[in-house]
């Protein structure tokens, strides 16, 4: 009877000093939305000369590049996440030891415009069209409230200012970076970059949705073909897309023109 009198009165203790000890179990609650990553790193790779190719993998698979000059950097659109942005900043910053001179957004996504905040943040200009500025200050409240309803792991951002504004062409670097935004209306605010030396060509959102039926009534549209027809007759040999997989070759236009 003393033994279990004993046991008891210790096992009794030995709980209440493990509560006292661990705090209780409360589970993290999130916002509405589904389970998502935001916390995957961004891939940097080398494509040619100057030029890196950098693939985000969070939330929806998105693309980038920039330009790691000698003597300036110069990033095109700025990922999902700042934590992602911050990324694309330091292998930047290893790859080349030149200043941070520019970045240039080339559409009106959010996926593309993001990491924003961590650019401004560095004091680095940000260039955009000028309508894709009205657009985005219009409707950036709303796409970050379509966000986190639809992400458990989107953090509400402010939007950062614009730097610079251009119309439908703009040249850097002595005209060896070249931003072209085609005619077509319905594209005006978004925006391909030619890399002149290197020959390849940043379409950013252009051609989003390609190559399976996804978002089939957009490439039957008149517009869009004319879209492709000014692209194609650009001097490049590949063709990087901000969407899905990267790397394509020029030829690969004439096919979404059949």
């Amino acid at each position: 009877m003393n033994n279990f009198l004993f046991f008891f009165i210790l096992s009794f203790l030995l709980s209440f000093l493990m509560r006292c000890a661990i705090p209780p179990y409360a589970p993290w609650k999130r916002a509405t939305g589904v389970l998502d990553r935001r916390d995957l790193p961004v891939h940097v790779s080398h494509l040619k000369g100057y030029l890196y190719l950098a693939e985000d993998y969070n939330y929806w698979k998105t693309n980038y590049v920039f330009y790691a000059h000698p003597e300036k950097i110069i990033f095109i659109d700025s990922t999902w996440t700042f934590k992602g942005a911050e990324h694309l900043l330091w292998k930047a910053a290893v790859s080349s030891l030149g200043e941070y001179h520019a970045l240039v957004s080339t559409s009106s996504h959010l996926s593309h415009n993001g990491g924003l905040r961590a650019f401004q943040q560095e004091g680095i200009p940000i260039l955009m069209h000028q309508k894709n500025f009205s657009f985005l200050k219009k409707h950036w409240k709303f796409m970050q409230n379509q966000m986190l309803q639809s992400f458990s792991s989107w953090r509400r951002q402010k939007m950062p200012l614009a730097s610079g504004l251009f119309g439908r062409k703009f040249d850097l670097l002595n005209g060896n970076i070249q931003l072209v935004c085609p005619e077509a209306s319905s594209f005006q605010k978004q925006c391909a970059v030619l890399f002149r030396e290197e020959r390849i060509l940043y379409v950013g959102h252009l051609l989003t949705g390609f190559p399976d039926g996804y978002q089939r009534q957009i490439r039957d549209d008149p517009l869009y073909h004319k879209m492709l027809r000014e692209l194609d007759k650009l001097d490049f040999d590949w063709l990087i897309s901000g969407t899905g997989h990267p790397k394509h070759r020029h030829s690969f236009l004439k096919k979404l023109l059949l």
